[in-house]
């Protein structure tokens, strides 16, 4: 996004992006991306960490950064194992706890660095179920989560085979690479952002039997445990999504124990609400609600 272009923040701010890598408990080493500017860094507002969705990475997130750092957000995320710039077989997974941990001890990273500031993770779909299953079974780090269309329940038509069928297949032949079946066509209405997503050479079109399983469990898990969610929750649902099922979304959101709440539903929107025609005005609702929830308090 150009200057001239910004929704919000002064077009004066220089944004510095740079990578670096993140050590993962089991000594994976991840990619990690960081965007700030010498005015997000002195300033106060909250720290934003940034897990992408399935068989993407968090460089496709580069624009939605930059508009948070000119808000005064520094902006950090990584790619998780299997995606992107991380190493392991692509859209491939034996324990989906992996993943949560992963997201944990980098966001436990970002929160020493930036210790005196409020932490908010924000996930996108298979991000956001990742993120939303961390706030449950992990020690806290988050003062506060954003999930845009979240991975909790999905259409009929991306249940490519029965689960039973999956999960024989996650025993006997878990990691054998298999088409995911997304279309790209499902994600935004924006031809640019198509054309780019089909011609990025970090982006995959694979998953795995083990995977599929393993994913499937986790979403049970995330609706099972709601209750356990107490900080302040903005939930962003795409009305139109072709991939995760809207009414799985509202449901995710009404069982949420957080007395501080807010579901924005994005009109007409595909299944990245932050990749969408329009989506300056998403930008904008996520703007004013990290400015209104200004308080290091969860």
């Amino acid at each position: 996004m150009s200057d001239a272009a910004t929704p919000n923040g002064p077009a004066t701010v220089a944004v510095i992006a740079t990578e670096s890598t993140q050590r993962a408990s089991d000594g994976c080493v991840l990619f990690a991306y960081q965007w700030s500017s010498r005015e997000a860094d002195a300033g106060s507002a909250a720290v934003v960490v940034l897990m992408h969705g399935y068989a993407e990475h968090c460089g496709r997130y580069r624009e939605f950064a930059e508009f948070l750092v000119r808000a005064g957000h520094p902006v950090a995320g990584i790619d998780a194992r299997g995606h992107g710039r991380s190493p392991g077989q692509r859209g491939h997974i034996n324990n989906f706890d992996r993943h949560i941990d992963d997201l944990h001890g980098f966001a436990l990273a970002i929160r020493q660095r930036y210790e005196k500031r409020p932490l908010v993770v924000l996930g996108h779909s298979h991000g956001g179920l990742t993120a939303l299953r961390m706030v449950q079974a992990r020690p806290p780090v988050a003062d506060r989560l954003v999930l845009t269309s979240p991975l909790v329940a999905l259409q009929e038509s991306q249940k490519t085979v029965p689960l039973w069928v999956a999960s024989i297949l996650s025993a006997v032949i878990g990691r054998l690479p298999i088409p995911n079946g997304l279309r790209t066509s499902d994600l935004s209405h924006d031809p640019a952002i198509l054309e780019a997503q089909e011609r990025d050479p970090l982006n995959h079109k694979l998953c795995s039997p083990r995977w599929y399983a393993v994913m499937t469990a986790a979403m049970d898990e995330a609706m099972a445990n709601l209750s356990l969610v107490r900080l302040p929750v903005l939930v962003i649902e795409a009305e139109s999504d072709p991939i995760v099922l809207p009414a799985g979304v509202t449901r995710m959101y009404e069982g949420l124990a957080s007395a501080d709440k807010e579901l924005v539903i994005v009109q007409n929107s595909f299944h990245e609400v932050l990749n969408e025609v329009g989506r300056e005005q998403t930008y904008r609702k996520i703007g004013a609600w990290l400015a209104a929830h200004a308080s290091a308090a969860a």
